[in-house]
């Protein structure tokens, strides 16, 4: 059990001595939450124009 959280934490240190690939990341998830948000809004548009 040990063994395993050391295993997990590990690419979090990793990760953690890479701000750039962390900032890419976050960057990389807004922007996909901001196009699926925009989608799914375009998509209900009709649904809410047609009476």
């Amino acid at each position: 059990f040990r063994s395993a959280l050391n295993s997990g934490a590990r690419p979090l240190n990793t990760l953690a001595m890479q701000p750039s690939v962390v900032v890419f990341m976050v960057e990389w998830y807004v922007n996909h939450v901001r196009l699926g948000r925009m989608a799914a809004v375009d998509a209900f548009r009709p649904v809410v124009a047609t009476p």
